[in-house]
């Protein structure tokens, strides 16, 4: 018995490709086996359910430089007025804030949209 054809809508008669590593090639052949699935299923239902993140602004990127040089301005002070004994973890707050920030310079190295 030949199995129904679906409706053109339906059909997935367009194909196009997309380079792998070959370890990406042995994982994707891996998650298809394990799902009972094909690999191109795989690959369409992550894309399909890929959303982009939100648009990074040079005002987002200024509130955080701001928030950061407000904590190294706060630990400055504390620090000389005698009144923080363990500055470290304020300290470490600025860095991994100014970490945030080149991270997502970096990622974004377009020209980032105005507000």
């Amino acid at each position: 018995m030949v199995r129904p054809l679906k409706p053109s809508a339906d059909r997935h008669s367009t194909a196009f490709r997309v380079r792998v590593t070959p370890a990406e090639r042995v994982l994707l052949d891996a998650k298809a086996s394990a799902a009972g699935t094909t690999k191109s299923e795989i690959v369409r239902a992550a894309a399909l359910q890929y959303v982009p993140p939100p648009p990074v602004t040079r005002g987002t990127l200024a509130d955080l430089s701001a928030i950061r040089k407000s904590l190294e301005q706060i630990a400055s002070r504390l620090n000389t007025a005698g009144e923080l004994e363990d500055q470290v973890a304020l300290r470490d707050a600025a860095a991994r804030l100014t970490e945030v920030v080149d991270l997502i310079r970096g990622r974004y190295p377009r020209p980032l949209e105005a507000e």
